[in-house]
This record gives C-alpha cells, sequence and structure tokens, in this order.
C-alpha cells in the first residue's frame, strides 16, 4: 500500500488521512498516521462538563469534530470538515491554470496542498475555542482566507474573498427586493436586530413544500410584509406569520399545514433557545426526549419515576419526527396553548416558556399511561404509535396529568 499523507501545522497532532490514501490498484484507502509515534495518544479521549476538552492530544479536526457551527439563518448543525476540504477543492479546481483532464500525479498534489489549508483551518478554529464549541460561519470563513494567505496561494486566497464578498451582494440584492424597507425585531431579552427577509422567505419556502399547487408563496410573503412594522418583538413576528397563513385557508385549506408548520417553527426557536429546521429536529427528537423528561422532574413538572423506569435512549429512537407534519393549524394551536409543559424562565416571554414539542409529548403521554405496566418502555411505544399517528387520541385529563407529578 503506498500512503500520502499531508503536512500539519503542528507537530503534536495526530494526522488523520482519508482522501489521501492509495491502495497498489488505485483505490482509496485509509490510514492513521501518528505524527510522532514515541508519544501513545490517550487511550480514552472525553470533554469536560465546563466545554472545553479534556486533552489536547486529540486532532484540530478530531477536536472539532464535538463543536457546532451556528449557520447565517440561525440554524446549528454539527461541524464537518469535509465541507471545508471540499470548497477549498473547489477554489482550488476554479483557479487552476491546468487543462481540464488532470493527471492522477498532479491530482494527488493539489489534494495534498488543500489538506494543508484544512489543517491550518482547523488548528486556528481549535485556537479560537474557549468556554464555547460554537462557531460562527463566517468564523470558519474567515480562517479559510487567512489559511489560504499563509500557504502563499494568493492568487486562490483573492478569489474566494471576491467569491464571499459577491455572494453577500447577491444576498443584500435579493433582501433588497423582498422588502424594501428595514425592521427591527426586539429580542426577548430586549436588543434589537435587524429584520432578515431572506432567512423569513426561506422560512416561509418550507413551510410550503410538498403541499397544494395553489399555495402562493410569494403572495403569502408579501401579505406579511406588508403588515409588519418597527419594534416588533419576536414572538409576534411568529404570530403575525402564522394568523397570515391560517387567514387564507378559505381560498385553499393547505394554508392549515402552512399555518401549523410556521407554528412549529416558533416552538423550536421556544424551546431550544434558537432556529431549528424540521429536517433537524427529526434527528434531534432522541436526544431531547431525555432532556425534556430531566427538566421536568428537575422543575418539579414531572413524576420522578419517568426518569427511573424507562429506557430513555430507546424511546427517544421510537421518536417518529415527521409526525409532526401531521397536525393542521387548529389542532396545533390547541396543543401549544393548553397542554404542553411550561417552565419559569426570566428570559423568555411572559417569564415561561414551553420544553415540549409535539411528539415528545405524545411520547410523555404514553409513558404515563405505562408507568404501572410490567414492561413500561415497550408499552409505551405502544401506545406512543397511537397517538401519533392518531389512530387514538386520550381525554383531554390525561393529556394534561399523564406523567406529571
Amino acid at each position: 500500500m503506498r500512503e500520502k499523507t499531508a503536512t500539519v501545522a503542528s507537530e503534536t497532532e495526530t494526522i488523520i488521512t482519508t482522501k489521501l490514501t492509495t491502495n497498489g490498484n488505485g483505490t482509496a484507502g485509509h490510514a492513521v498516521l501518528p505524527a510522532e509515534p514515541e508519544k501513545p495518544a490517550p487511550a480514552v479521549v472525553t470533554p469536560r462538563a465546563d466545554g472545553l476538552f479534556a486533552t489536547d492530544h486529540r486532532s484540530s479536526r478530531e477536536r472539532l469534530s464535538d463543536c457546532r457551527v451556528i449557520r447565517r439563518n440561525g440554524e446549528v448543525v454539527a461541524f464537518d470538515a469535509d465541507k471545508i476540504f471540499n470548497a477549498v477543492m473547489a477554489a482550488f479546481v476554479a483557479n487552476s491554470d491546468q487543462e481540464a483532464e488532470q493527471t492522477s500525479e498532479r491530482d494527488e498534489t493539489v489534494r495534498e496542498e488543500v489538506n494543508k489549508v484544512c489543517d491550518l483551518v482547523c488548528k486556528s478554529l481549535c485556537d479560537q475555542l474557549s468556554h464555547s464549541t460554537t462557531l460562527q460561519i463566517e468564523q470558519i470563513q474567515d480562517q479559510v482566507e487567512l489559511a489560504l494567505m499563509r500557504s502563499e496561494h494568493f492568487a486562490i486566497a483573492k478569489a474566494f474573498m471576491l467569491y464571499r464578498r459577491d455572494r453577500q451582494q447577491k444576498r443584500q440584492q435579493r433582501a433588497g427586493e423582498l422588502m424594501p424597507h428595514q425592521f427591527t425585531v426586539v429580542q426577548p431579552d430586549g436588543s434589537k436586530i435587524l429584520l432578515d427577509p431572506l432567512l423569513q422567505h426561506e422560512r416561509i419556502e418550507a413551510a410550503c413544500t410538498g403541499l397544494s399547487g395553489r399555495i402562493d408563496r410569494e403572495m403569502l410573503f408579501n401579505r406579511i410584509a406588508g403588515a409588519m412594522y418597527q419594534g416588533i418583538s419576536s414572538r409576534q413576528l411568529n404570530n403575525l406569520m402564522v394568523l397570515e397563513a391560517n387567514t387564507l385557508c378559505e381560498i385553499e385549506p393547505d394554508y392549515l399545514f402552512v399555518a401549523a408548520r410556521l407554528l412549529l417553527d416558533g416552538l423550536r426557536e421556544e424551546v431550544f433557545g434558537r432556529p431549528v429546521k424540521h429536517a433537524s429536529m427529526i434527528t434531534m427528537y432522541s436526544r431531547h426526549l431525555a432532556d425534556m423528561i430531566e427538566s421536568g422532574i428537575r422543575h418539579e413538572k414531572l413524576d420522578p419515576r419517568m426518569g427511573q423506569l424507562f429506557n430513555l435512549k430507546r424511546l427517544g429512537d421510537a421518536i417518529v419526527g415527521e409526525r409532526d407534519m401531521l397536525f393542521s393549524y387548529v389542532g396545533l394551536q390547541n396543543l401549544y396553548d393548553r397542554y404542553l409543559i411550561k417552565i419559569k424562565d426570566k428570559k423568555a416571554d411572559g417569564g415561561q416558556r414551553r420544553i415540549e414539542m409535539p411528539q415528545s409529548f405524545l411520547m410523555r403521554v404514553a409513558m404515563g399511561l405505562a408507568l404501572a405496566e410490567d414492561d413500561p418502555t415497550e408499552r409505551a411505544i405502544e401506545f406512543y404509535n397511537l397517538l401519533s399517528s392518531f389512530r387514538f387520541m386520550s381525554s383531554t385529563p390525561t393529556l394534561f396529568n399523564s406523567g406529571t407529578c
């Protein structure tokens, strides 16, 4: 086997190569090579409770795997070093003065250079981490520019900067077309931010996806924009979007599902304190259930047995996040107003915030019904599937009290 590895910025880091190794037949392989063989890697590496890393012996890419990235639309996603590699590789290819038909040797050299840049970016990002394990997307792009210049790829760095500026100008132009006037939005903590028209338009696009062809997304956005005013609170903005969609149900009944999806957007932001897309929520439900049960018990809202008698990992994995889309506006608004558990939170509007999402609420009800069963976890899953598919629904007293103190 022939192995080629990229040079890293720090000699103490472990080099992980997944794209540069080739076998004798030319196929890709994988290798993990220690930069300093005489220093064995630690057997176990875990993050500390305060969010810092328990050891510095991991490579930069491994350390960053614990981090989250805040995108421009506010969504939080897992850090993915491959996206940096792909972006830098695209920049190299776009600025290559070679013919389109590259030799394998030339291609391998480019990959080595790209990996050097990626290693520099990852190391710089690790150096910026303190008590936080979140990064802004702009931070990452800034470090890509710096790494390209430090590696003396000045033409590519210039092209990358021009590309970023062009994208920013296009975003600003598009935002001006969507909403000529700028509006300030008051956050729950009292701070003010400028409304991002592109983000609101993206929310409406996502809420309308997969519904009737009679849904007019641009008309809905224009109605919302026309009802905007300076100093609107974030909660009022969410309510405005929901109500504008709901008023159109006389034209097309599917607007009730648009309203429900927009209400879900606001609920996710209330529960998690940040925007979360539906696609992300599907994968987050497993962890969210355990967090919700723990929080409910800690605030004396839920029966302590809810955290003792059940396999919360199994229950979380059994949740079908796609079933959030089964709710129409009336049912979801009723659930939001009356049934979801709330806890005290000084930072939230009204001093309270909800800690349940629709599927975790239904699983909580199912768990309460299964407390006295021989196999509580299995019975709770069965009850949940009945409730979440709307084949059966418990009465109001059960929905209010199941699993609570």
